[in-house]
């Protein structure tokens, strides 16, 4: 990246935590006081800019390393829903939240699939954010071929990503933790060899070990499969499974488990994946993920993504430096909240970015000066309301 689409994406940044809705109009009006280009450098920044966003989310992950723990890196895919037939790579995808068992809703949108690192906050003692880092822009089949691109499945980008993380952090050992669509031959046989794979499988799924080791000499191919394994319906019914109560997704959850290497922590790890689906939320709520307008490929595979660079970000600041400005909003109503959620992350980092300004504003008589005493606890109220 050149300095200046540095200094044009600090710029962007800057708006976007303080804009009302994200599209870049509304991220250069609220970042109208450090704006010293033209509008249109903002939008060649993400329309035409050479620069790499797999990069900028693998220095995130290098920032995050001191907070990284053994936990699983969680991967999972979200709808973005979009408006337009002409946007790029917009299409009918499955919709979670407008779904029921019975019935399976479908949405015109964007679907992303994400990579996260999971931390632990030291500030929030007990609880783990993942941060997103990494994205591609899965297409169905019909928009894949209305844009002549060939239609790659989402394990198969799920594939792409981690092995764009293992491949820059060749030192560290990853265990991805996903659910059952990224659990099958298509992600196993694919890993990169410091990454292992944490997912769900059905009951009658064909299991094999891994291949011998092919002798030099041997005629043939070398084999692609081991000695076959019981399935897990098969190892129920085999092996006498024991029942453990476990903290899981929030709730005390009674399984059955037939022994595996620390099955409870395999469980534990698993349902820690919900964190993804927190970030995920938060960036919608919060930070706008769904409101970019961007039409183009490289506008849209670059603007939406921000959003949740951001949210990855502004857990990685309140982690280091922003917990000690932190002050809860005064709720009564709302006595057992004990750790700050995202909203109050982002309102500190709202009120951390004001008080310099208020604090240079001069004041020509001392009711002014008393205006600015009490109108930082004042912002903070408006911050936490705001986001």
């Amino acid at each position: 990246m050149t300095l200046p689409s540095l200094l044009s994406l600090a710029t962007v940044v800057q708006g976007w935590v303080f804009a009302g809705r994200r599209t870049l109009t509304g991220v250069l009006v609220a970042a109208a006081d450090s704006t010293s280009k033209h509008f249109s450098a903002y939008y060649r920044l993400f329309a035409t800019a050479r620069w790499s966003l797999d990069q900028v989310g693998l220095a995130l992950v290098r920032l995050a390393l001191p907070l990284l723990g053994e936990g699983p890196v969680p991967l999972d895919d979200t709808l973005a829903r979009k408006r337009g037939l002409k946007v790029f790579g917009a299409g009918m995808h499955h919709d979670p939240l407008a779904s029921s068992r019975r019935y399976a809703v479908t949405s015109w949108g964007h679907s992303w699939v994400g990579l996260a690192v999971r931390v632990q906050v030291p500030c929030c003692p007990g609880r783990f954010f993942s941060l997103p880092v990494l994205f591609r822009l899965s297409l169905n089949q019909k928009a894949a071929a209305r844009w002549h691109l060939k239609y790659r499945t989402r394990p198969e980008w799920a594939v792409e990503l981690l092995q764009c993380l293992c491949t820059a952090l060749t030192e560290y050992r990853f265990r991805v933790a996903a659910d059952s669509t990224y659990g099958g031959q298509s992600v196993l046989g694919h890993l990169p060899d410091n990454c292992d794979l944490l997912s769900r499988l059905p009951l009658d799924a064909r299991l094999f070990a891994p291949p011998p080791a092919h002798k030099p000499g041997t005629q043939g191919r070398p084999r692609k499969r081991g000695m076959r394994l019981p399935s897990p319906r098969q190892m129920l019914a085999q092996q006498r499974a024991r029942r453990v109560t476990l903290h899981l997704y929030g709730r005390q959850d009674t399984v059955r488990l037939v022994e595996t290497v620390s099955a409870e922590q395999v469980l534990a790890e698993y349902a820690g994946r919900w964190s993804i689906e927190e970030a995920f939320q938060g960036s919608k709520s919060h930070l706008g993920f769904e409101e970019p307008q961007g039409w183009s490929r490289l506008a849209v595979r670059r603007t939406a993504p921000l959003a949740m660079l951001l949210y990855s970000l502004t857990v990685l600041w309140f982690a280091q430096h922003g917990h000690r400005l932190y002050t809860p909003v005064a709720r009564p109503w709302y006595r057992h909240k004990v750790r700050p959620s995202f909203a109050d992350m982002l309102a500190t980092l709202r009120l951390a970015c004001l008080k310099p300004a208020l604090s240079a504003t001069p004041a020509s008589h001392q009711g002014r000066q008393n205006l600015l005493v009490l109108l930082p606890d004042t912002l903070q109220v408006a911050a936490a309301g705001a986001s």
